[in-house]
């Protein structure tokens, strides 16, 4: 049973929810189990037992009234303004529960963020096996510390981080490879010049 003295979020508190889900710092949303089941990828059938009790997650309130927003039928958030870390929370959070209307918007928010987070972005798509993101947050790494990145990568990535970086450099010449090589920067011509083994999936 829920705690009546947990505050329940302005957003979402239905008098006719059928399950309530408590944030990790204490804050409940009383959902619908139709919408979790139409939009969501977790919920394998139209009936999900709880026995009345509350269905604890792992992130913060101000990370699920976004992705809760996404489960109903209405217009849905576009992400814009949003501190970074609270966007790749959000985007964790959709891969984690499948919220398939989700995946989009974080991604093409995630994009946008590449210049100032590749790394994070990169590992992200790694994770989730998002070859643009990959392919995009890799290229705008390519001139950064090759050890720093390979710290932040999980240990099969290392050696193709590696091998991607070494043949990047080999490819550019020494005038090209001081300046930075990001999409942005490069001509039409040297982009179309990049070989598949440099603007592709590291993995």
């Amino acid at each position: 049973m829920a705690d009546i003295s947990l505050p329940v979020h302005e957003s979402f508190d239905a008098s006719d929810s059928d399950i309530t889900i408590q944030s990790s710092d204490n804050v409940l949303f009383k959902l619908h189990i139709k919408y979790l089941v139409a939009t969501s990828g977790i919920f394998l059938g139209s009936e999900i037992e709880t026995r009345g009790e509350v269905v604890h997650l792992e992130e913060q309130a101000n990370v699920l009234e976004i992705v809760f927003q996404f489960i109903y039928p209405r217009v849905h958030p576009v992400l814009e303004g949003m501190e970074f870390e609270l966007i790749k929370a959000i985007a964790e959070a959709v891969e984690k529960y499948q919220i398939f209307s989700a995946m989009f918007v974080c991604q093409t928010r995630l994009r946008e963020t590449i210049p100032l987070h590749a790394i994070d972005v990169l590992l992200h798509g790694l994770m989730h096996d998002y070859d643009s993101l990959i392919n995009e947050s890799a290229l705008r790494l390519v001139r950064s510390d090759v050890i720093q990145v390979a710290e932040r990568l999980p240990n099969h990535y290392i050696v193709p981080w590696l091998k991607y970086h070494r043949t990047a450099k080999n490819h550019y010449s020494t005038e090209c490879w001081k300046r930075s090589i990001t999409k942005s920067d490069m001509t039409a011509a040297e982009i179309k010049e990049i070989p598949y083994a440099i603007y592709a999936v590291i993995r």
